[in-house]
């Protein structure tokens, strides 16, 4: 099993290809401990904050924050990184200047490929060596976390006599998955987060506190966010 990430030597020994594409933008990783209780006390543990102008992901984790930001075009990535204009972008962002220490400040593109086919032979792939997608609304951890799923379901049962046709099955279901489910899932998170067009904004915002009122479209929205809404 090729689980070995994006790089994976596994899928290159294989000789199989990663097509796919690079997005225009480049992102502001800066890890830390800033405390966003204070400005945004409801906030998830995951937030994506909707700006025209500049949007930010927000991810609290156990020993730091992990805040986002898009580069605007043109803007270079070395002088973003610079730690003065980090604290100007979160002064700008948080509107109040509080004290706090920077642990990592890194830059990065993201990408969205897949390879070929998640099978050859005896050999599987899963997880990011078989596909990337962009980080908007955590597809590609939940897709691997998929793809484990379903791999190990199908391993279990051919290792049981089951017909090896499983197998086939696990490479065909998931690459589909991510092609067709988990990339146009991901791009369409992409659109709604960077959206610059006032009425497409306001298309969006209604239909997010439309589905966030109804019980029925909540939960279809958590499933299909969650990729369960095919298997609940």
């Amino acid at each position: 099993m090729g689980c070995d990430g994006s790089f994976s030597k596994v899928r290159e020994n294989l000789g199989l290809g990663f097509k796919g594409k690079i997005y225009e933008d480049r992102f502001l990783l800066v890890s830390s401990n800033l405390n966003l209780k204070p400005f945004f006390p409801e906030m998830g543990t995951t937030a994506y904050v909707f700006d025209p102008e500049e949007w930010v992901i927000v991810m609290t984790l156990p020993d730091a924050v992990r805040t986002v930001f898009r580069l605007k075009p043109g803007e270079d990535a070395e002088f973003a990184k610079e730690e003065e204009n980090v604290r100007q972008r979160l002064r700008n962002f948080l509107e109040a200047d509080v004290n706090y220490s920077i642990n990592t400040i890194s830059t990065y593109f993201v990408h969205q490929r897949v390879t070929e086919t998640f099978r050859v032979g005896r050999v599987l792939l899963a997880g990011d060596a078989a596909h990337l997608n962009n980080p908007t609304g955590g597809m590609g951890m939940n897709s691997g976390i998929h793809d484990a799923r379903d791999l190990s379901e199908a391993l279990i049962k051919v290792l049981s006599g089951e017909s090896d046709n499983l197998l086939d099955e696990y490479a065909e279901n998931r690459h589909k998955a991510a092609t067709e489910m988990v990339q146009a899932t991901a791009d369409k998170n992409y659109s709604d987060l960077s959206q610059s067009e006032e009425s497409e904004r306001i298309k969006r915002n209604n239909e997010m506190r439309d589905a966030a009122q109804n019980e029925k479209k909540a939960r279809a929205f958590l499933l299909k966010t969650a990729m369960l809404a095919d298997r609940i």
